[in-house]
């Protein structure tokens, strides 16, 4: 058998064994270490920007749940369907945004300075219905999301 095939038939028996394989072997890629707890991707280090790292990683995930933390602050970006929710420990409020293809999490917030305007921007309790439901879709658990916010 040749290293190639060898290469893809490990490559398939790792994904079977292992459904986030992918997902990380992309984020590893990009360079973002990153692991899966209770529904939620956790990437903790020490990058200066939360948010562009944790846009990027739910940008490559494709929907879900992304926790991108340094020492001094945390950011959760939500994202299921057409709604995006993000949530930063510095300012503790939900922002929900509408987002349509070809729009993806890293072009709504990596671009501009400061965050883009929303109409939608909650305390963080009660959560808003839109988050709510987009965590119950994901098996997210929101109040030991928001504990681990910070």
């Amino acid at each position: 058998m040749s290293v190639e095939v060898e290469n893809v038939t490990e490559s398939a028996s790792t994904t079977a064994d292992d459904p986030d394989a992918e997902v990380l072997d992309a984020l590893e890629a990009e360079g973002i270490s990153a692991q899966r707890i209770d529904g939620v991707w956790v990437v903790d280090g020490e990058f200066r920007k939360p948010l562009k790292v944790a846009a990027r990683a739910i940008t490559l995930i494709g929907r879900g749940c992304v926790l991108a933390r340094n020492s001094a602050q945390s950011i959760v970006l939500i994202w299921h369907g057409t709604t995006l929710a993000m949530a930063d420990s510095k300012i503790p409020r939900w922002r929900v945004y509408t987002i349509n293809a070809p729009v993806t999490p890293q072009m709504k917030f990596v671009g501009a300075e400061g965050l883009p305007p929303t109409r939608e921007n909650h305390p963080l309790a009660p959560v808003p219905e839109r988050v709510r439901e987009a965590a119950a879709e994901l098996g997210v658990d929101l109040p030991k999301l928001l504990l681990a916010l910070r």
